[in-house]
Formats: C-alpha cells, structure tokens, sequence
C-alpha cells in the first residue's frame, strides 16, 4: 500500500468514517456555511427543529400561557420581536415584589412596565410587545391556528425578517410549511 498523501485521503479511507446522521445535518450546514461553502440539507423531517421556526413555536406557546418564562423569553429574543439579553435583564431587575424573597416572573415583570406609567423608549417597547400579544391571544380564542400565523407573519414582519437572512426563501417556504403542519 502506498504512503498516505494528503491528495489522496478521502472520507472513505479511513474505517471510522460514517455518514452523518440526519440531525447532524444542521451542524454540518452551519460549519460550511460558516466558511463560505454553499450547502443545502434536506432537513424536512426536522422542521420543528429549525431555528427560524423555533421562535414561532415559543411564540404559539407563550399565546397559550405567557406565564412560561423560557418561552417567553425566546419570543422575545427573537427576531419578531427584537429584545436583547440585556432588554430582558433590565425588565426582571426593575420587577418588584412586596416580599423580597420572592422571584416575579419575566411575564410578571412584562406586566410591572406596562402598568408602570414610565414614558422611556424600553417602557414604549414593552408596551407595544404586550399589546401584540394580547392582541394574539384575544385572537387566538376565535381563529384556526393558521389564521393566527398569518396574522402573526403580517404584524410581526417575520416572513420578511426570514427573506433577508441566508437562505431566505427556503426559510420563508418552512415558515409556510409550519402553518399548513399547524393547521392539520
């Protein structure tokens, strides 16, 4: 057998080589991607998995109940949404409880700025977030699940958030594809 050279060492030469499996695809895309090397994974199975889609899915969960912090938290971090880590740190830190022992909860602290009376920008924001939420819910009591989606690519601006990102189209076309999933 002849020396190994690197012009001839390929994925197949070696015995602990394997394919990946389908949920390494995305860390793989990501990785090329990363390095300028244009990738598509058919990741269709794992749709609900996706980053993009992730947000919408905290987003239907916090509508069903905004007291689940985590959920909460992801929606708002999100791009349809727009808050930072420090927007969420500020909001908890000026959350008040009459017992100092006691934790509020970031749905909580949303409703202790909206309620404050303040007039900054951050307070305007906060605002504006829980009356597009409550709006959402309202919705949601009365309309298909896919109706609420629509509703929610249109005021959110998420459909067109998706489109400016790499890979935007397929990424718009899997938001699609979660509200037919949705809808049954």
């Amino acid at each position: 057998m002849p020396p190994r050279r690197t012009q001839n060492i390929s994925p197949t030469a070696s015995r602990r080589w394997w394919p990946p499996a389908r949920g390494d695809f995305p860390a793989y895309a990501e990785a090329l991607t990363a390095r300028g090397i244009p990738v598509y994974a058919d990741a269709r199975e794992n749709l609900l998995d996706a980053p993009h889609i992730r947000p919408l899915i905290a987003l239907l969960r916090v509508i069903d109940n905004p007291a689940q912090d985590i959920y909460l938290a992801a929606a708002m971090l999100g791009p349809m949404f727009g808050f930072t880590d420090d927007d969420l740190v500020r909001l908890r830190a000026g959350a008040q409880t009459p017992d100092q022992h006691t934790r509020i909860s970031l749905y909580g602290a949303v409703l202790q700025a909206v309620q404050s009376g303040a007039e900054d920008d951050f307070t305007r924001r906060v605002q504006a977030f829980y009356r597009r939420l409550t709006a959402l819910r309202r919705m949601a009591r009365s309309v298909p699940v896919e109706e609420l989606l629509e509703e929610i690519f249109v005021s959110t601006g998420y459909l067109a958030a998706l489109g400016a990102m790499e890979n935007g189209q397929r990424r718009r076309e899997d938001a699609r594809r979660f509200a037919s999933f949705c809808a049954g």
